[in-house]
C-alpha cells in the first residue's frame, strides 16, 4: 500500500488557510518529495506530482528547486544529515572491545535503515540513479562508517591482533554485508515472512565476521 503524501497544510482557527513562509514551504516540500520518491523511485516520481501533493503550482515549487535532481538530493541529503552518522561515531567509547565496535555499528546501520523505511528507498533509488551528484549521496551515507572501520582495523593490523588484512576492503565488506541486511528485512518482511530482527542478525553475523579477522593464533 502507498503512503499518502501530507501536505503539511497550516489552517487558522477560523479554518482559513495561511501562506507558509519561504522556510516552512522548503521543508514541506522536501517532506512530500520524499514519500514520492521513496514510492515512485527517481524517475518514476513527477514534479507536478510533488508539486500537487504540496498544493503548489509547478512554477512555485521551481523557484526553491531548479530541478528534479536538485529537489532529490536536497531531500536525500536532508535525510541522511538527520541521521547524523558522524555523531554517532564520536561519541563510541574508546575502551570497546572490537566486537563491541562492529556490533554497534551494525545495530545502527540496522536501527535507520530498517527503522526510517524512506530513507533506505531514497538510498536505493540513489544508487540506481544515472546522475553522479546523486549517486554519490549513497556514498555519502556508507563513507563514515566505512572510514571509521578502516581506522579500527588498520590499528588492529599494526598491533599484531588481526591478520594481515586490507583494512579498506574489510570495512567496506561489513558495511555492505549490514546493508544488505537492511535490504532483505525490507524484502522479507514485506513479503510477510518471517521478521528478521536486528538483535538476531547481530548475535549471528557480527561474532562469526570478527573472528575472521583474529590472527589465528589468538
Amino acid at each position: 500500500m502507498k503512503r499518502q503524501a501530507t501536505t503539511n497544510a497550516v489552517t487558522s482557527p477560523n479554518g482559513a488557510k495561511k501562506r507558509l513562509s519561504g522556510e516552512d514551504r522548503r521543508a514541506q516540500i522536501l517532506d512530500v518529495a520524499g514519500t514520492v520518491f521513496a514510492e515512485e523511485g527517481f524517475a518514476g516520481a513527477k514534479i507536478r506530482q510533488i508539486a500537487k501533493a504540496c498544493g503548489v503550482t509547478e512554477a512555485l515549487l521551481y523557484r526553491f528547486f531548479p530541478s528534479k535532481e536538485v529537489l532529490f538530493q536536497e531531500t536525500l541529503g536532508a535525510k541522511v544529515a538527520a541521521a547524523d552518522v558522524q555523531s554517532f561515531l564520536d561519541t563510541l567509547p574508546n575502551d570497546l572491545t572490537l566486537e563491541e565496535v562492529f556490533g554497534r555499528v551494525a545495530r545502527r546501520i540496522l536501527e535507520v535503515g530498517i527503522g526510517d523505511e524512506i530513507l533506505h528507498k531514497l538510498l536505493l533509488a540513489a544508487s540506481l540513479s544515472g546522475v553522479p551528484e546523486t549517486r554519490s549521496l549513497y556514498v555519502t551515507w556508507r563513507l563514515p562508517y566505512i572510514e571509521f572501520l578502516q581506522q579500527i582495523v588498520a590499528r588492529g593490523v599494526e598491533r599484531g591482533e588481526l591478520r594481515p588484512v586490507d583494512p579498506l576492503l574489510t570495512a567496506r565488506a561489513f558495511v555492505g554485508l549490514v546493508m544488505d541486511c537492511v535490504i532483505s528485512c525490507h524484502l522479507w518482511n514485506d513479503a510477510g515472512e518471517s521478521v528478521l530482527e536486528p538483535d538476531a542478525l547481530i548475535s549471528n553475523n557480527v561474532p562469526t565476521f570478527v573472528r575472521g579477522l583474529r590472527r589465528e593464533d589468538d
